[in-house]
């Protein structure tokens, strides 16, 4: 119960900065106030990577007490206090996507995110998650080291449509 309340006391968080970032970016957007846009999606990422690796210090610092909690089994301690590091360092990426989709959404370019998703996603993660998981011999740690490449690849991807919107909003 603890771990669920910690993550989704993280996934609110992060959800409820996403949406704020759509809120004040498509009010930026719609005065035309670029140089605040700007500022805005820079706070944005600023506030939800701080929160996040916050989050991430927390996995990290409590791996081997969390799953304490639930069992006394060294093995699956052993595994769950592995996998919480990924979803540590998963944090950030999560956290960087999740504000560039509502970034985008508030410039209303709406239609890029599901290719990216799907690119990202079935393209990317899956592919190296089982790659990772089966063929590198990493198992549980591979699958959720290709679901961060998936997130990374997704963030990296939306960072750069905005970046690219942002340079015809400027010229335009």
């Amino acid at each position: 119960e603890i771990t669920t309340r910690l993550v989704g006391s993280e996934m609110c968080i992060r959800d409820s900065i996403g949406a704020a970032t759509t809120i004040r970016v498509s009010h930026c957007y719609g005065m035309r106030d670029i140089p605040q846009l700007s500022l805005t999606i820079k706070a944005s990422y600023h506030l939800v990577l701080l929160w996040n690796a916050i989050a991430a210090i927390t996995f990290i610092s409590l791996r081997f007490a969390i799953p304490s909690m639930f069992t006394q089994n060294a093995e699956v301690i052993s595994i769950t206090a592995s996998l919480l590091v990924y979803a540590a360092m998963y944090q950030l990426s999560d956290g960087l996507q999740h504000v560039s989709a509502g970034a985008l959404r508030g410039i209303q370019d709406v239609k890029i995110i599901m290719p990216i998703a799907v690119m990202a996603y079935w393209v990317l993660n899956l592919p190296v998650g089982y790659l990772l998981a089966f063929h590198c011999g990493m198992g549980p740690d591979g699958l959720f080291a290709g679901y961060i490449f998936g997130l990374s690849a997704a963030a990296v991807l939306m960072i750069a449509r905005i970046r690219k919107k942002i340079r015809i909003l400027r010229t335009a």
